[in-house]
């Protein structure tokens, strides 16, 4: 987070060879880039090579993001190619846009894409409430519905469903029926499964944000902006 790693591949090349000498329990590493969209002509033999020559003992998987079938580039597809020949397997989450892919077959498209590429679904996020993108939001439950239409649809294989996710101030909140509690002043109330106790435990220090609160049960619940 920060940062695309493959920007610097011999830095990315480096800690990697680290983290085999001196932390041998982490087994699996995801390195997650922008680049294979965005500008995939500058991913080059380096990074390949740390795909191919590192320890055996560890994994690598590919984190990226795309939103619309049309990313899949020719030089797009050309890299993703060149890292299924390494074994390492590519995964892409996938963010709801008003007026760009918040259509059931824009969407079918694009997740028809990504699985002839061997591209795995993760997910399909709501477009986060930051200042700027608010043209781009949809409400929360037009991602509802276009989900239902995709999964039970009969159209997508399940090997191509996402989870339709919220990114809320205290993490990822996948949808499920009743994770919605109530909806006010444009805010909708989020029942997660996050423990209060659990924060603590793993960071003395955490602090509840201002639109999270505790239920009577220890949990976490959380407010978050609707879309338009």
């Amino acid at each position: 987070t920060g940062g695309d790693p493959l920007i610097a591949p011999d830095l990315l090349n480096y800690l990697i060879d680290c983290l085999i000498e001196y932390a041998d329990n982490i087994r699996i590493i995801r390195i997650a880039t922008r680049l294979i969209t965005h500008d995939p002509q500058r991913i080059g033999n380096t990074f390949f090579n740390i795909l191919k020559n590192s320890s055996k003992n560890l994994r690598f998987e590919i984190a990226t993001q795309i939103n619309h079938s049309v990313e899949f580039f020719p030089e797009t597809i050309e890299v993703i190619e060149k890292i299924r020949e390494t074994n390492t397997p590519i995964y892409a989450q996938n963010v709801l846009l008003k007026g760009v892919n918040d259509d059931k077959e824009e969407l079918l498209k694009l997740y028809n894409t990504m699985r002839y590429y061997d591209v795995e679904p993760h997910y399909l996020f709501h477009c986060v409430p930051i200042k700027g993108m608010h043209h781009l939001r949809t409400t929360v439950q037009r991602g509802i519905e276009l989900t239902e239409e995709l999964v039970n649809s009969g159209k997508l294989s399940g090997r191509g469903k996402p989870m339709y996710t919220l990114m809320t101030d205290i993490g990822k909140v996948t949808l499920y029926d009743g994770v919605i509690s109530d909806k006010k002043d444009g805010y909708l109330h989020i029942r997660t499964k996050y423990k209060y106790a659990d924060r603590l435990k793993w960071n003395p220090s955490w602090v509840l944000p201002e639109t999270a609160y505790v239920d009577d049960n220890g949990y976490i619940g959380i407010r978050y902006l609707d879309g338009h």
